[in-house]
């Protein structure tokens, strides 16, 4: 599998992140796309949908939902963030509305580990685990090592014949889908039952061509495959 990303000229993605717990089969708690290219090129895009109560807004965007008078409300916000490289730096641009920190703006970074370490606690480990596999490059967080790997079925996911591979890492149980032809990852679920976080990657599409804009740091809006 490391080998099949290692000869990828050119790699996109979509997918969602759900969280599974005991009450809820669970809603997506965030979309995302991926987009890479040889030798340095590379983003991650991910929109998240959070339920806010007024109290942690700020109070000049507060001010501007609420009705005169009215109780505290709780406001479902969605926003979108990213993370890039191409041959000008590395670069990050985190929504503003759901981030307290100074965001909402493009800033750039020290190298391509301090911005997926950044964004990995807030994406649910999804910036780092495929383009671990995909950069040359050592980085802190990578693609979970599975131990104790062993292999469970053949089984189809969103119409794609998987295999199916259980393991442990991050010391709890995991895991992972690979596609039966292309042998590239399709889905990760790490967690006990009642509480899993299970990474779904719906589109791929490699040694495609992908436009320098779609690494241009001047680009800070959405911009998902069409």
């Amino acid at each position: 599998m490391q080998q099949r990303y290692s000869k990828t000229m050119t790699y996109q993605d979509s997918g969602k992140v759900t969280i599974l717990t005991k009450v809820s089969k669970g809603s997506p708690a965030l979309l995302f796309h991926t987009y890479f290219a040889r030798p340095r090129s590379f983003l991650f895009e991910w929109t998240e949908t959070i339920d806010m109560p007024e109290s942690e807004l700020g109070q000049s965007f507060a001010a501007r939902l609420r009705e005169p008078g009215g109780p505290e409300r709780v406001y479902r916000l969605k926003g979108i963030s990213r993370i890039w490289s191409n041959p000008h730096g590395v670069f990050e641009w985190y929504d503003k509305t759901l981030y307290r920190r100074e965001r909402g703006k493009v800033t750039r970074v020290k190298d391509l580990d301090s911005a997926i370490s950044g964004a990995q606690g807030v994406s649910l480990r999804s910036a780092s685990a495929i383009i671990s596999l995909l950069s040359a490059q050592k980085l802190t967080y990578g693609f979970p090592t599975v131990k104790q790997p062993r292999f469970l079925e053949e089984r189809s996911l969103n119409g794609t014949k998987c295999y199916r591979i259980a393991g442990v890492a991050f010391n709890e149980p995991i895991e992972v889908w690979i596609e039966k032809g292309d042998l590239l990852v399709r889905k990760i679920g790490t967690g006990k039952p009642g509480s899993i976080i299970e990474e779904i990657i719906s589109t791929v599409h490699v040694n495609e061509a992908i436009p320098e804009k779609q690494f241009d740091p001047a680009h800070a809006r959405p911009i998902g495959p069409k």
